[in-house]
């Protein structure tokens, strides 16, 4: 319990001194140990409550009156914003995760990083997609694999762009290309197909680098 309270505060970069009030929420906090560990860890604050059982219908109808924008509720000023959970990018050569679009990136959002080929005379590009915050793609989630085909055959590192466009909504949409050769591929991630994957896949037709 306690290590993931610390991680929560070291993503947000905030010290437990910082922390003026906590709530529980979930069945679990029900737990006397744990009421009693989170107590200790914060300095002999004791958690507000019990509000458990509200908390989370207390948060959606706050939610509402954003939304609704009405006038006779007063509340204090919110922003709410919408935000990656989690890190997406794409497997370079070496099985290295090449994150484009970093965990609590705010939505919507769109960014391109460039790569190079890995091999001379490669003909296409393999670009497989992944979720997760580890350094090798082995230790993150894949979400999807295609090919970028029909690339002419040069010296190795022609430069190819991948394009992650992610609206509010999350949903993720990869686009590769080369430019010069007027080659392009989109997929859409949350779909979670594969487009002319051969299995296994092609271990020479990676990716070599991210600018």
């Amino acid at each position: 319990v306690l290590l993931l309270v610390d991680k929560v505060l070291r993503d947000d970069g905030m010290d437990k001194e910082a922390v003026h009030d906590v709530v529980l929420v979930g069945g679990s906090t029900r737990i006397p140990k744990i009421q009693e560990l989170i107590t200790d860890y914060f300095g002999g604050r004791a958690p507000i409550g019990p509000i458990a059982d509200g908390a989370l219908a207390r948060g959606a109808a706050v939610m509402a009156a954003l939304l609704c924008e009405d006038p006779s509720v007063k509340l204090q000023p919110l922003i709410l914003l919408d935000v990656m959970p989690i890190s997406v990018g794409v497997e370079t050569a070496g099985g290295v995760m090449a994150k484009i679009v970093e965990r609590d990136t705010t939505l919507p959002t769109k960014k391109t990083c460039t790569f190079g080929t890995h091999l001379h005379n490669q003909t296409k590009v393999l670009i497989q997609v992944y979720e997760g915050e580890g350094t090798m793609t082995a230790e993150n989630n894949l979400l999807c694999s295609f090919y970028l085909k029909g690339i002419k055959p040069a010296s190795r590192g022609q430069h190819i762009q991948v394009t992650f466009d992610i609206d509010t909504n999350g949903t993720i949409c990869v686009d590769a290309q080369r430019q010069t050769d007027y080659q392009h591929i989109s997929a859409n991630v949350n779909n979670l197909f594969r487009v002319g994957l051969e299995h296994p896949p092609d271990a020479d037709a990676v990716l070599a680098y991210c600018d």
